[in-house]
């Protein structure tokens, strides 16, 4: 039985990374869902509350998850908030995952260049073996 992470933000990148992530998995593995809020510095560049991104963040995560079991996947969700990077690799190493899978790109209109680099990132810094889907 292995422990797959799955970065997952909602968006169409990390639905291809969730798709491969599966893909490569076996049904007695473990798939770890993970979202991580960014923490930001500058709270006035946030348009939503930071308590109405977390519940919408739990929420897709749950809703995710629950649809994972559903089909017989052996699923957990985690929602984190914090450096993106430091928190894929810290849960990464707490749930001593055996890959990380993630996508090469999110969906960001504040910072694009910062959200590119995040999977490149990871697979630099990270002890894990990282999947990183295109």
């Amino acid at each position: 039985m292995r422990k797959i992470l799955i970065i997952y933000d909602g968006t169409p990148q990390s639905q291809k990374a969730l798709d491969k992530g599966l893909e490569n998995a076996k049904k007695d593995d473990v798939i770890i869902l993970l979202h991580v809020i960014a923490s930001t510095e500058d709270k006035e560049l946030s348009f939503v509350p930071p308590e109405v991104t977390i519940s919408q963040s739990q929420r897709m995560i749950s809703e995710l998850t629950s649809k994972l079991i559903k089909d017989g996947w052996n699923a957990i969700g985690v929602v984190r908030t914090g450096n993106v990077v430091e928190e894929i690799l810290k849960i990464g190493s707490e749930m001593k995952c055996d890959l990380i899978v993630i996508g090469d790109r999110g969906i960001s209109k504040v910072n694009r260049f910062a959200v590119g680099k995040i999977a490149e990132l990871v697979a630099k810094r990270s002890p894990r073996p990282v999947l990183v889907v295109r």
